[in-house]
């Protein structure tokens, strides 16, 4: 299948695609510090990165074009990447700190930025007991809705999750918990920007069909249909 590798001293990631190695990143220089993923079309990695000093996560197009995820609030953070869904919209990974053995699992995307997965299960209904802690979140379904990991439980043991976040709804577009004009604007602006966030239809591309697919949502948004 698709895979990333690199290959030590030779200052370059590469990826097979149909049995064709691909190279990028040639340079030294542009070598993030480790990819460990990569999306379902093949369109983006996933991995961290070195950012003033500390190490994040990012997620890289197969142009080599960077996208910084960042970190989630804490001292000395470690956090990488680990999935990524089509076309680069959502990704998923963890945050590791000196102060502690356990990491925090994240969920990232293009128009909310990064938070903590435990915040976004409350946004959609899904309650994380607080005597429990998401360590990590480690893949990512295509369409970046179901989301799998690693959660402490409070006797100290691990134990898998998968968490389904429900059906997307983009009638908020900019997510102030209102449905009006305001998220019309605000999408519009994306979609003449040709902004990753706009699209909608995840096919990498921001063309006329999400626009037609926000304006459903918009629609069942103003009627109250929209989840």
């Amino acid at each position: 299948g698709d895979s990333p590798r690199t290959y030590p001293g030779s200052g370059a990631i590469g990826i097979f695609i149909d049995g064709t190695l691909s190279e990028y990143w040639e340079e030294p220089s542009a070598m993030p510090i480790g990819i460990v993923g990569i999306s379902p079309d093949a369109s983006t990695f996933c991995g961290s990165t070195s950012d003033q000093g500390e190490n994040v996560a990012a997620i890289w197009t197969l142009e080599g074009e960077l996208t910084i995820i960042g970190n989630l609030p804490a001292s000395n953070p470690n956090a990488s990447a680990y999935a990524v869904s089509r076309g680069g919209r959502v990704a998923v990974g963890q945050v590791l700190t000196h102060s502690s053995a356990w990491g925090e699992g994240f969920i990232w995307d293009h128009r909310r930025g990064l938070r903590r997965m435990a915040d976004e299960l409350m946004d959609v209904g899904l309650t994380v007991p607080d005597d429990w802690l998401i360590t990590s979140c480690y893949d990512i379904s295509a369409d970046g809705r179901t989301v799998t990991g690693m959660i402490l439980d409070p006797s100290g043991s691990t134990r898998g999750w998968i968490a389904y976040l429900g059906p997307a709804c983009f009638a908020d577009y900019n997510d102030d918990d209102l449905t009006n004009t305001a998220d019309i604007v605000a999408f519009l602006n994306d979609w003449v920007a040709q902004h990753p966030a706009a699209d909608l239809t995840y096919d990498i591309d921001v063309d006329i069909s999400d626009l037609s697919l926000f304006m459903q949502h918009y629609m069942a948004g103003v009627s109250g249909a929209c989840p």
